[in-house]
């Protein structure tokens, strides 16, 4: 048995999978449009009644899944084309035999029964899946010994993913006129499940069951995934990060299969993340060394909410592009939560690196701390993200960076000058892509305070800034991509952005 196609498009392997029959072509597409229904007065098609069904079984091919073996069907049942299906009632009894997808195995071992009954099917009555209403039927099956490489024939959208291991399917779940019956259950497990990239394996067991356990609310069925430990390669040798107490369920509300269905609750956790070797995640551009630990927790409320936590730490990490580099200890969290308008509110940012340097070239810096917060973040729908928020950056020594931006004589006069210390900055985020703006700026480090707004949109930025030390005041002006200095500005010099002239 096999249905007719539309398009095939990424189904290719299904259906190259469906059964040849002769005299019908192959693939079996639609041809021209639907037919209208037959009027009552001139219905002549033909009409099967057959009762009491004993048979032996050994070979069933239903579009893509093929038995063979040891089974039984029995039952009656009557078809009447486009009007009338009766089944009183119909089993299918697996004793032994394989089942596959093509050339995949999905099977070894099939055990179990199918029972199907429907008292009375009017089938101009219903239409999609109001024809669950009429469908009563039960599914105890016991699929061992396969290879989990036919999933490649569901998930060719995904892109070029193989996929290998061994699965086992356990099935005992039953539907009742259309309504999932309680303590019905789906199990799956994958002794491990491999994904195959190009430039990457991901591998690990997976544990999988969906149903209606009796811990679950009313009309709601459940899914738990539990993968105790993912593992991951790439092709260069480098170690990859490994995953432990990866874990998600989900409610849904779909027990009345008649009816569309809804996500209800949900969450995802990952206990603990590892990078042993974070070269592993390097682009051709930059390289990366050291390790990093992580760990996230998401979680879904019914009326689609979002919220989550994430934690990220490295005793020591590093990236060099060029000429640049940079090495610190460093840990992050960061809380966030959607909000009615599917905006994402971050509530929580921050970053802190300890013992960190910067190179540029042939300079580079004196070890400083560094933390970067933020105690609201807002990060609009849509696309392009725009974002607005406020930022709060210290800086243990902002002596430590002068040796980025000056000679060693100058630093010494600058450092003695200015007394520079621990740098305090805060500032007023907005991203509207392709335009950043800070405004509010202030910043402070021993005698030297800086104040103003900045704007980029494209490569030149845009702006004002007024640097003070003691009663000296110098203003800045950025625009078109140049400079230009005021000295000797009283107070009042900084304006708000776009009210001064010129700014």
């Amino acid at each position: 048995m096999r249905h007719k196609l539309i398009t095939v498009g990424d189904d290719a392997e299904r259906v190259a999978a469906y059964p040849p029959i002769r005299g019908f072509a192959d693939p079996p597409y639609y041809v021209g449009l639907r037919p209208p229904p037959i009027p009552d007065d001139e219905y002549d098609l033909w009409e099967v009644k057959i009762e009491n069904v004993n048979a032996s079984v050994t070979e069933l091919w239903v579009l893509e899944h093929r038995f063979r073996g040891q089974a039984t069907a029995q039952g009656s049942f009557v078809v009447k084309p486009s009007r009338w299906v009766q089944v009183l009632p119909g089993k299918l009894a697996f004793e032994a035999g394989r089942l596959t997808l093509g050339e995949h195995l999905v099977a070894e071992r099939v055990r179990g029964s199918i029972s199907c009954e429907v008292p009375d099917y009017d089938v101009q009555a219903a239409e999609g899946s109001q024809v669950f209403k009429e469908i009563s039927a039960r599914i105890d099956l016991q699929l061992a010994g396969g290879k989990l490489d036919f999933l490649r024939a569901y998930l060719a959208r995904l892109g070029p993913v193989g996929y290998s291991g061994n699965g086992s399917f356990n099935i005992a779940a039953g539907v009742e006129k259309g309504r999932v019956t309680p303590n019905s259950r789906v199990d799956v497990l994958a002794t491990p499940l491999t994904l195959h990239h190009p430039q990457a394996q991901i591998s690990g067991d997976v544990m999988l069951s969906f149903g209606r356990p009796e811990s679950a609310p009313p009309e709601r069925l459940a899914l738990a995934f539990n993968v105790p430990r993912l593992t991951t390669t790439r092709r260069h040798g480098v170690a990859g990060p490994t995953f432990d107490g990866l874990r998600a369920s989900l409610l849904v509300d779909a027990v009345d299969l008649s009816k569309p269905m809804s996500l209800g609750d949900g969450q995802v956790a990952l206990e603990n993340a590892h990078a042993p070797s974070l070269a592993w995640f390097g682009a051709s551009d930059a390289q990366l060394s050291g390790e990093a630990t992580g760990a996230l927790v998401v979680a879904r409320t019914a009326d689609g909410q979002i919220s989550g936590r994430a934690e990220l730490a490295s005793p020591r990490a590093g990236v060099k592009k060029g000429s640049f580099a940079a090495v610190a200890a460093l840990d992050g969290k960061l809380v966030f939560a959607t909000t009615r308008d599917r905006a994402l509110d971050v509530t929580e940012l921050e970053l802190h690196l300890k013992n960190a340097t910067l190179q540029s070239g042939q300079k580079q810096s004196q070890p400083f701390a560094l933390s970067l917060t933020s105690p609201r973040l807002r990060i609009a729908s849509g696309a392009p993200r725009a974002a607005r928020g406020n930022l709060h950056l210290r800086v243990s020594s902002a002596e430590a960076l002068l040796p980025l931006v000056m000679s060693d004589m100058l630093r010494e006069i600058g450092s003695s000058a200015l007394d520079l210390k621990a740098l305090e900055a805060r500032a007023h985020l907005e991203l509207q892509p392709p335009r950043l703006t800070l405004t509010g700026i202030d910043a402070h480090s021993g005698n030297l305070r800086l104040r103003g707004h900045v704007e980029q949109q494209g490569r030149d930025p845009s702006g004002a800034l007024l640097l003070s030390s003691g009663p000296l005041n110098v203003g800045v002006t950025l625009k078109g991509g140049g400079t230009e200095v005021a000295p000797f500005v009283g107070d009042d010099w900084l304006a708000p952005p776009r009210s001064r002239p010129g700014s």
